[in-house]
């Protein structure tokens, strides 16, 4: 003998429960009655966990498609920092005064990040901050940065600028705003004798403090 019944959930028939039986008219409308409940529970069942398969294959989905991503954002944030790299390197060949002058910063500032525990992502704004600190010379005529000392008032005036410039420079082709206000602020001093703000103490950005 053998009966089957349908799995039905909320109207749709999802499978097909069946029992057997060796015996002949094993099954009457009696042994029906007693397992069509059982049909819905397992019809439930069933649901459940096709309905937990399909979120399991959704978060492995997931998962790998936020581990491709970040793998991405890490590529991109290496080559925008090398390529910064790069270019402040080749900037700073031109005056013998400045060779190295950033990597250096950097390394210091680096130093100093892994001493505070600060996170991946400080750690990462700061090392950018540092390494195009002084970015907004660039700007600048060679007339001034070349010039022997000593400097005119006007000069001094002139180079003050910079800290301005670069944060400006960086603001407008997207950096975050933790990079421009540690360039804009890292000429100003604990004292507030500093520029371009003569900011003091916890004024000061924290980064800006760091460089």
């Amino acid at each position: 003998s053998v009966l089957m019944l349908p799995l039905v959930h909320r109207g749709i028939t999802v499978g097909a429960l069946t029992l057997a039986s060796r015996q002949e008219m094993a099954y009457n409308e009696e042994a029906v009655k007693l397992v069509q409940p059982l049909a819905g529970h397992v019809a439930t069942a069933l649901v459940n966990h096709r309905l937990y398969a399909e979120i399991s294959r959704d978060k492995e989905a997931l998962a790998s498609h936020v581990q491709a991503l970040a793998k991405s954002q890490e590529a991109l944030e290496n080559s925008v920092y090398n390529l910064a790299r790069g270019l402040v390197k080749a900037w700073e060949s031109r005056y013998p005064y400045k060779g190295g002058h950033s990597e250096r910063v950097t390394s210091l500032c680096q130093i100093l990040c892994r001493e505070a525990k600060m996170s991946p992502e400080d750690w990462r704004n700061i090392s950018l901050a540092a390494l195009l600190h002084d970015i907004g010379m660039v700007s600048m005529p060679d007339s001034l940065l070349l010039k022997q000392p000593p400097l005119e008032p006007a000069d001094w005036v002139a180079l003050h600028t910079h800290p301005d410039r670069g944060a400006d420079l960086l603001a407008s082709i997207g950096f975050p705003r933790e990079v421009t206000d540690a360039v804009r602020f890292h000429q100003e001093r604990y004292d507030g004798t500093g520029y371009p703000k003569g900011l003091k103490g916890q004024e000061i950005p924290l980064a800006a403090r760091i460089l």
